[in-house]
């Protein structure tokens, strides 16, 4: 499990579940890595295992995929999905026990499996298409839209920062999104100099122009709340005017920061051939 503990109340219910099952000696809570760690970390994975009920992108998804790992992730809420659904190296199972089936099912086949999802990484290190995209990017008009953290802002690196700011910076009308309400959004963004448009805060629910005045907004329900705070008891509420966006749990230390996984080449070993179950090692986020 490679990942900050954004959720502590959390993390704890998951160690004490492994620990139930007596599943110690085979997970590890590996925490935070730096981007140049990852692709130490995923050189001896066979298969990413996402179990997220939510992924705006599925960056994981993509970054484990170009590094020729198969991947097994819920199919609802998930954006990679509509990618990804006819490829046979990523499943898309919502049901537990049809998802560990897909898991039987990639390693049966590892092998073929691992080297189909590597012509992911060969779009990632396609240089020429890089330069094609960019330069129909930079040809016409263009509305550039970023998330925050991890691709504008990256915590532990001032100077991938300073280069993402200063890309962006370069287009004409600039749309920065996050979960982060928009008052932080404009405060960050002031800190780096940096004009938007438009700012995009609390997870889509609120739109606002450049200085943070809302445009737009859509609140939870109150069902939605219940169900949200039966799940996490010590949430913050998020308010925009007198509605509830947002709800956001307790802050705690956020040590996640998203990076590259870098494409490698590696021998998948294969569970196919009779090797034990034991060998098989599983990423999760």
């Amino acid at each position: 499990m490679i990942g900050g503990v954004q959720d502590e109340a959390y993390a704890m219910e998951v160690r004490a579940e492994v620990e139930r099952l007596r599943l110690v000696d085979c997970v590890d809570f590996v925490g935070y890595l730096p981007p140049t760690a990852l692709a130490a970390a995923l050189a001896d994975a066979h298969l990413h295992v996402s179990r997220s009920a939510c992924e705006t992108f599925g960056r994981a998804i993509f970054e484990t995929l170009a590094a020729g790992i198969p991947n097994v992730a819920r199919a609802q809420h998930n954006a990679a999905a509509e990618f990804l659904t006819k490829v046979p190296y990523a499943r898309f199972e919502d049901d537990e026990k049809r998802a560990l089936d897909a898991i039987d099912e990639m390693l049966a086949e590892l092998p073929r499996v691992s080297a189909l999802a590597a012509e992911v990484g060969a779009l990632f290190d396609d240089a020429a298409l890089g330069r094609m995209l960019a330069a129909e990017l930079s040809g016409g008009d263009v509305i550039a839209v970023s998330d925050y953290d991890g691709t504008l802002f990256h915590k532990h690196d001032a100077e991938r920062t300073r280069r993402s700011v200063a890309a962006f910076r370069r287009f004409p009308v600039r749309v920065v999104c996050s979960a982060r309400p928009v008052a932080d959004l404009v405060v960050a963004l002031d800190g780096h100099e940096l004009e938007a448009d438009w700012i995009v805060g609390c997870s889509g629910s609120v739109v606002a122009n450049g200085r943070g005045r809302v445009l737009w907004s859509t609140p939870l329900d109150r069902r939605d709340i219940a169900a949200l705070e039966h799940h996490l008891p010590s949430a913050k509420r998020i308010h925009c005017g007198a509605d509830v966006v947002q709800l956001s749990p307790t802050p705690t230390p956020c040590l996640h920061s998203p990076g590259t996984a870098s494409r490698h080449t590696r021998e998948p070993r294969s569970s196919a051939d009779g090797s034990p179950r034991s060998s098989v090692r599983f990423i999760a986020s």
